[in-house]
């Protein structure tokens, strides 16, 4: 252990091993609440928007300073974050080990890991102390559970206050642990960065990032490996279609489906280039420079391709973020999305070109927003073009 000249409330002794389980920690000076996050959807990895698409979680909102939160009686989970940071700020990588779990690798790379964090949260940024620490929340994610803190700026430049997780699993035999790093030990990571990114723009941008208590959407689903504790929902609305790009007409009222057939005529004509105007600057400059690179005989088989059209099952609607799901028809096992985003000058673009944000991870999970996608899909071939449901279901 460092010889660290701790403030007098860092006098406690350092708790290594907490066996007891998840579901009887319960929370002793916040009330446990339900509402809906907006999903944060980055356009060309320069700036995030909120849709409205929402993740539906239990939390507990803290807003405390680090000195307040130990201050209070605390539930298991929370003295076991308690725990962990005071370790971290310790510099005792032994005691702090016993609450995580580690393969022979990762023991190696540990102290070093530990080191990075104690310069986030403690005299790096955070000044001499923890007066400048916060533990803004927590969220409930089934049987696991993510601590977000909270420093007052980020280590490389005046940004605003930094926010990020502490997550919290159970293992097999009940014992607690920090998933200090992303592994597949936690199944509830992508929903957990979801909310995480979600903390970071409300800190950014507290005016546009605001969860809600109640939202109206026409699909709600239960998210794989919630459902026997802390249940998590995903909400959206959104269109069920069973229509090709390459045939069929869109519907004149149909906006966004007009905008994206219109688009994608270029391509049907061979003109990529004129196809890299509907997109949005970056994703245009980054399209432009994978054509140009491709060999030639291979930009050929590309546009072959794209003549054989696309067929578009479902659109979410998560304004002012539309995601456009479909099956190419050079592969129609495959299940493919684009992103197209409302300008503020009310003008739609293209965007997210190769490029996968937070809720593009999420999408790619097949344990995940897989089944969700494959109840769509089935549901689409029965629907008329356009056919909207507003019911609320689950897998």
């Amino acid at each position: 252990m460092n010889n660290l000249n701790l403030p007098r409330f860092m006098n406690i002794v350092v708790v290594g091993n907490i066996l007891l389980c998840f579901s009887m920690s319960t929370a002793c000076f916040s009330e446990i609440c339900e509402k809906s996050f907006p999903i944060p959807v980055n356009v060309d990895r320069s700036y995030s928007v909120p849709s409205s698409m929402y993740i539906k979680v239990k939390h507990i909102n803290y807003d405390l300073p680090f000195t307040d939160f130990m201050s209070k009686k605390l539930s298991t989970k929370e003295k076991f974050v308690s725990n962990i940071v005071t370790c971290i700020y310790q510099q005792d990588f032994n005691a702090l080990s016993k609450n995580v779990h580690l393969t022979k690798t990762e023991e190696e790379d540990f102290p070093d890991i530990m080191k990075a964090y104690g310069k986030i949260i403690n005299h790096t940024v955070a000044g001499n102390n923890y007066e400048k620490m916060k533990i803004n929340n927590q969220f409930l994610l089934g049987k696991d559970c993510v601590f977000v803190w909270e420093v007052k700026s980020k280590p490389y430049g005046n940004y605003g206050p930094l926010r990020r997780p502490f997550t919290i699993y159970e293992s097999s035999n009940q014992q607690l642990h920090w998933e200090y790093k992303k592994t597949d030990r936690v199944k509830t990571d992508r929903v957990k960065n979801m909310l995480v990114d979600f903390m970071q723009q409300n800190a950014e941008s507290p005016s546009l990032f605001n969860p809600k208590v109640e939202v109206e959407c026409g699909y709600e689903y239960l998210i794989a490996g919630t459902k026997d504790c802390n249940p998590v929902y995903i909400q959206f609305n959104g269109t069920r279609y069973n229509h090709n790009l390459l045939t069929d007409v869109p519907d004149p009222n149909d906006e966004v489906m007009r905008f994206y057939q219109k688009a994608h005529q270029s391509l049907f004509q061979d003109n990529p280039k004129e196809f890299a105007k509907y997109y949005t600057k970056m994703s245009k400059e980054k399209y432009l420079e994978w054509i140009k690179n491709m060999r030639p005989e291979k930009v050929q088989v590309y546009l072959k391709d794209m003549k054989k059209g696309k067929k578009i099952f479902f659109i979410i609607n998560a304004e002012p973020v539309y995601i456009i799901f479909y099956r190419p028809g050079f592969r129609e096992r495959n299940i493919r999305y684009d992103y197209i985003i409302r300008g503020r000058d009310n003008a739609f673009k293209l965007t997210n070109f190769y490029y996968r944000s937070y809720f593009g991870q999420f999408v790619d999970e097949p344990t995940l927003f897989g089944k969700i996608l494959r109840s769509l899909l089935a549901s689409s071939v029965q629907s008329n073009q356009g056919a909207k449901e507003n019911k609320s279901i689950s897998p």
